[in-house]
């Protein structure tokens, strides 16, 4: 089964050789609940091949908690600064 990992404005899903999956509702950070669409797709996450669920939104590209878990995030707060994620020993 798929994880929940990616969100992919819609505009690039089409480019993508996604599986469509259902639609489901999803929470918002700032609050109320919004019905997605949903896709499963393959990414190269730490070297291998791993099966995740992207969600269809209209913002931009956003890793989610579930994919990240067990990695290191640095993150330079800065316009135009970089975001390094490292598996953690």
């Amino acid at each position: 089964m798929a994880e929940c990992g990616l969100a992919m404005p819609a505009s690039v899903i089409p480019q993508l050789d996604l599986v469509p999956m259902n639609n489901r509702y999803t929470y918002l950070a700032v609050g109320g609940e919004v019905w997605l669409s949903t896709w499963r797709g393959t990414i190269f996450w730490n070297g291998r091949p791993r099966f995740v669920e992207i969600v269809e939104t209209d913002s931009e590209p956003l890793l989610g908690m579930e994919l990240l878990f067990g990695n290191r995030i640095a993150i330079e707060v800065r316009e135009g600064g970089a975001v390094t994620v490292e598996t953690m020993p």
